[in-house]
């Protein structure tokens, strides 16, 4: 047997959402106080602990958040969806890659760290996963064809810097989406929010469910 959910389930269901925050995501407060602020729900490595050894929850319905990429997924909670018993993780559904600045993107792209993107996002293109490179920098493109006044970043020249971060986001496949540092949380949780609403309507049946 196999079907797929109602709009309406799907909607309810999206009220339910958890924002999972990578356990290496460092700068995620600012965030998880405006989503608090908002009733949006997380999980952080700080529930994980919690849940782990102060309620004691059985391992097998827990899992420690460590995206297999990425800086934030989501996942809908056991018996959000009628008929399903478990959680449902998208972490290999949908992911965001959240950057601080251009400074901390031209790192990145370095010879030291540019093998292991190229196979990250190799794995992620050949899973299927959507996924998106948030920087924190309202003036992103500015500060891509101007500078940032910040030696440190490696690259001779900004023109050589901006071709290195083209040639690597056509060949990874992402889109790379400069946010202002006020509007980050807002728009973290909307991509994922109507990527899960997407994947709900377009590609779930509850037959698949091994796939979550």
């Amino acid at each position: 047997m196999r079907f797929k959910f109602t709009t309406r389930e799907i909607e309810n269901a999206l009220k339910e959402l958890i924002i999972i925050i990578d356990s290496r995501e460092q700068k995620s407060e600012n965030y998880k106080k405006e989503w608090n602020r908002d009733n949006i729900k997380t999980y952080s490595k700080e529930d994980f602990l919690y849940l782990n050894e102060v309620k004691k929850m059985p391992k097998k319905d827990l899992y420690e958040p460590c995206l297999p990429s990425g800086d934030y997924s989501a996942m809908l909670p056991s018996g959000t969806l009628r008929g399903i018993d478990r959680a449902l993780w998208f972490d290999k559904k949908t992911i965001i890659e959240k950057k601080g600045s251009i400074d901390e993107l031209a790192g990145n792209i370095s010879k030291k760290d540019l093998i292991r993107l190229r196979n990250e996002f190799a794995r992620l293109k050949a899973n299927g996963t959507r996924h998106r490179i948030f920087i924190e920098d309202g003036l992103y493109f500015k500060h891509l064809y101007e500078g940032t006044g910040n030696q440190k970043n490696g690259w001779k020249s900004q023109e050589s810097l901006g071709c290195a971060i083209s040639r690597e986001l056509s060949r990874w496949g992402t889109e790379l989406i400069p946010i202002p540092p006020e509007y980050m949380a807002r728009e973290i949780y909307r991509k994922i929010k109507y990527d899960v609403k997407t994947i709900l309507e377009e590609e779930f049946e509850i037959s698949e469910i091994e796939n979550f």
